[in-house]
C-alpha cells in the first residue's frame, strides 16, 4: 500500500523538504510512524527551573493561521504558554480579552515638558529684552531635549519644541549668544530633520540663517515603507516618499509611521514604530556595529496581518509562501512593539495523518532558536513548552532534527523508477520531416530533368529536318534525360510517402522501435518499414 506523508502549516499546502520551515510538502511511501508516536508514554510534569534573581524575560505567544482557516485551540495555546512558564526566569504572555498586552511602541511625550514650555512661551512678550527671553525660554527647551531620549516628542512635543525653539534661537541670535545660538540650531534640527520653520513662528532672518547653516553631524538613519507612495513622518511631520534618508539626534527617540494611500481615499498607517539611534548600535543583537546609515523598516501591511480577535492577537498570513518569506521579520517586530524578548508563534499542521501543534520560538533579533511538535493534547502541549523554554529533550516531542530524520528515512524508502522519456510530438519528428523535405526536392528534381528532355525533342523535331544525325543525336540525349528524371521522381516520391508516414506514426517509447529501409530494384525500388509498436 502507498502511504502519503503530508507536511501544512496552518491547513495550507506548500512544496519543500525542509523540516526546519515546517512549510514543507512532501509525497513520499513511508512506513507508518504514527503508531509509534501514539505509543508515547504520558508525559510526565516537569519540574519548575529555580529563579535566577535576575529581571525576568518577556516572552509572547501568538497564533498563527494560514489561509482561511480555525487558529489553534486556546486550550492548547495556553498549555503550552504553562509549559514555558515553568521555566521561572520567564514572563510569558497570551494576549486575550483578560489579560491585554499593551504596546511599547505608543509615544508618550512627557507632559510636564509640553506644559513647561507652554508655560515659558506664555510668559514672553514683545518688549521683553533678547537677554530676558533667552533665560526664560532655555530651560523649558532643554527640558523637551531631555524628555526626546526617553520617549519621542510626538506631535504635541514636537510642535511646543518648534514655538520654543524657534523664540529662543532668535533671541539668543540677538543677544550675541553664538555658541548657545549654534547648540540650539543643531539640536532643532536634528530633533526636527526636514523641517522647514514658517513666518508666525517666531523664527527671525538670522535664525533661520543659523539653522540653515547649522551642522547635520548626527546619526544617518534610513526610513524605508513598504510602498513608494507612503509617506513617512516622524513625529507627525513628514520626511518623505517611500523612503527618506536624515539625520538624528544620537539617543534621542523618534515616533516614526508609514501612512499608504488605501481604498476610497483612507490610509494604511503602519504601527508607530519608536527609534533610537547611537554611533555604536548594532543592527541586530549579536552582531558587529553596522555599517552606513541605521535602517529602520515600516511596513503598513503589517497592521492587517496583526488581527484582534475576541481571544486576543491572531497573526495571519494570506498563503504559506507569504508565511516563509515574512515571519522571521514579523516575528522581529512583534517583538519590538510589544517590548518582549522572545516570541513564540503556535500553528495547527497535518503531519502523517494527524494534526500537530507546531510551535516556533523566535529571539527578539528575529533568529528562530527552537521549533517542535506535539500532538494536541494538553500535557503534550505543555512539554512542547517547556521544550522551548530549556532546550531538553521531552517524552512526546519532536524538535527539527528528530523530524528531520523521519523525512529522510522516509525518502530513502521511496522506490526507484525511471521517470517517462518524453515523447515529442510529431512536428518535431527530425527523420520524417528529412525524409519529406528529400523527396520533395527530388521530386521538383525530376520535373526539372523532364522538362529539358522535352525541349530536346522539340529542338529535334523542329530544327533537325535536313540534319537526320543532328536528330537522332538530340532523340537521344532526350532518352536518357527522361530516364534520369523518372528514377528522381519516382525515388523523390518513394522518400516523401516515407517520411508522411513516419509523421503520421507516433513516437515510440522505450520497449518500442522500427525499422525502414529502401532498396533499389530492377525498373523499380522495394521500400520496407517494420518494428515493435
Amino acid at each position: 500500500m502507498r502511504k502519503t506523508l503530508l507536511v501544512v502549516t496552518g491547513g495550507n499546502v506548500r512544496r519543500g523538504l525542509s523540516w526546519a520551515a515546517l512549510g514543507a510538502c512532501l509525497a513520499l511511501p513511508v512506513q507508518s510512524f504514527a503508531a509509534e508516536a501514539a505509543a508515547l508514554a504520558p508525559v510526565p510534569a516537569a519540574a519548575p527551573s529555580k529563579p535566577s534573581g535576575l529581571p525576568k524575560s518577556k516572552a509572547l505567544v501568538v497564533p498563527v493561521v494560514v489561509g482561511p482557516v480555525a487558529p489553534p485551540p486556546a486550550a492548547l495555546v495556553e498549555a503550552l504558554a504553562q509549559g514555558l512558564r515553568d521555566n521561572v526566569n520567564w514572563d510569558v504572555t497570551v494576549p486575550s480579552a483578560s489579560t491585554p498586552v499593551a504596546s511599547a511602541q505608543d509615544p508618550a511625550a512627557s507632559v510636564a515638558a509640553v506644559e513647561a514650555a507652554a508655560t515659558a512661551v506664555g510668559r514672553v512678550s514683545v518688549d521683553m529684552p533678547a537677554a530676558a527671553v533667552s533665560e526664560t525660554l532655555a530651560p523649558a527647551f532643554e527640558q523637551l531635549v531631555q524628555a526626546s531620549m526617553h520617549a519621542p516628542l510626538g506631535t504635541s512635543g514636537a510642535e511646543a519644541l518648534v514655538k520654543v525653539g524657534g523664540r529662543l534661537l532668535s533671541a539668543q541670535a540677538a543677544s550675541g549668544q553664538e555658541e548657545a545660538a549654534r547648540k540650539t540650531a543643531t539640536d532643532l534640527k536634528l530633533l526636527l530633520p526636514a523641517r522647514t520653520f514658517r513666518e508666525g513662528e517666531g523664527v527671525s532672518f538670522v535664525a533661520a540663517a543659523l539653522l540653515q547653516a547649522a551642522p547635520t553631524d548626527g546619526i544617518t538613519a534610513e526610513f524605508k515603507a513598504n510602498a513608494p507612495a507612503c509617506a513617512i513622518e516622524l513625529d507627525g511631520f513628514e520626511v518623505g516618499k517611500g523612503q527618506a534618508t536624515v539625520a538624528l539626534r544620537p539617543l534621542s527617540k523618534y515616533a516614526a509611521v508609514a501612512r499608504c494611500p488605501g481604498k476610497a481615499g483612507a490610509t494604511e498607517d503602519s504601527f508607530v514604530r519608536v527609534v533610537s539611534v547611537s554611533a555604536l548600535q548594532p543592527a541586530k543583537e549579536g552582531e558587529a556595529p553596522a555599517a552606513g546609515p541605521r535602517k529602520f523598516a515600516l511596513d503598513a501591511s503589517f497592521p492587517s496581518h496583526l488581527r484582534s480577535t475576541p481571544d486576543g492577537l491572531l497573526l495571519a498570513f494570506d498563503n504559506s509562501q507569504q508565511r516563509v518569506a515574512q515571519e522571521e521579520t514579523y516575528a522581529r517586530r512583534l517583538a519590538e512593539r510589544y517590548g518582549v524578548s522572545s516570541v513564540v508563534l503556535a500553528s495547527v499542521g497535518e503531519f502523517q495523518s494527524a494534526e500537530w501543534l507546531n510551535a516556533r520560538l523566535y529571539l527578539s533579533s528575529g533568529y528562530k532558536n527552537r521549533h517542535g511538535l506535539a500532538r494536541l493534547e494538553n500535557a503534550r502541549a505543555m512539554a512542547l513548552g517547556r521544550y522551548l523554554a530549556t532546550g531538553k529533550e521531552s517524552p512526546g516531542v519532536l524538535n527539527a532534527e528528530e523530524a528531520g530524520n523521519m523525512v529522510a528515512a522516509s525518502q530513502s524508502l521511496r522506490p526507484v523508477s525511471r521517470p517517462a522519456p518524453a515523447v515529442n510530438p510529431w512536428y518535431k519528428d527530425v527523420p520524417g520531416w528529412s525524409f519529406v523535405g528529400a523527396g520533395v526536392a527530388s521530386v521538383v528534381l525530376g520535373r526539372w530533368i523532364d522538362a529539358k528532355a522535352e525541349d530536346k525533342r522539340e529542338e529535334a523535331r523542329v530544327n533537325t529536318i535536313n540534319d537526320p544525325f543532328k536528330r537522332d543525336k538530340l532523340n537521344g540525349e532526350a532518352s536518357d534525360l527522361k530516364f534520369w528524371s523518372g528514377i528522381t521522381m519516382y525515388g523523390g516520391g518513394l522518400l516523401a510517402v516515407t517520411g508522411i508516414v513516419l509523421l503520421a506514426l507516433p513516437e515510440y517509447g522505450p520497449d518500442q522501435g522500427e525499422l525502414y529501409g529502401l532498396a533499389p530494384l530492377p525498373g523499380g525500388a522495394a521500400f520496407t518499414y517494420g518494428g515493435r509498436f
